[in-house]
């Protein structure tokens, strides 16, 4: 179950993370829980609203624009689009939830974080009322289950 992740020191003046709980992408051992599905597609599309890619995609590749908590083709491409440029191609087929309370481990961003630290940065009210675009069910989740 996705959950809000308290970071221990803020990051740009992000507080906290939507954190998801499993592995979402396309790798077999991916668990894709709809929850954190829902969670990942709701922080691409929400993002891509308010801050466009500057770089182009390839004619006949769409982007992400619905919000179903399933796995499929285009949030599977746009999990690698969201994924760092430097990181191995295996790293960038799945969004691995964050660790330790902070959004980066080492060198890089978890890609949850990265991808809540976009919208924080260019939306910081869409980020902060992001439960209330969410299922009930997710909703739930975000303002209840917390990590320290």
């Amino acid at each position: 179950m996705a959950y809000k992740m308290k970071l221990h020191s803020p990051c740009r003046g992000m507080p906290h993370i939507w954190n998801i709980s499993r592995e979402v992408g396309v790798l077999v051992t991916a668990a894709n829980t709809i929850d954190d599905v829902e969670l990942v597609q709701r922080l691409i599309v929400e993002r891509y609203k308010v801050a466009p890619s500057k770089t182009p995609r390839a004619p006949g590749i769409g982007s992400l624009t619905a919000v179903t908590g399933q796995m499929d083709t285009q949030t599977g491409f746009d999990i690698f689009w969201a994924g760092d440029v430097d990181k191995k191609l295996s790293a960038a087929e799945e969004i691995s939830p964050a660790r330790g309370g902070t959004i980066s481990y080492g060198s890089g961003y978890w890609t949850i974080g990265y991808l809540n630290l976009k919208l924080f940065t260019h939306a910081p009210q869409v980020w902060a009322m992001l439960p209330e675009l969410c299922s009930p069910i997710l909703k739930m989740a975000l303002l209840t289950k917390t990590s320290p």
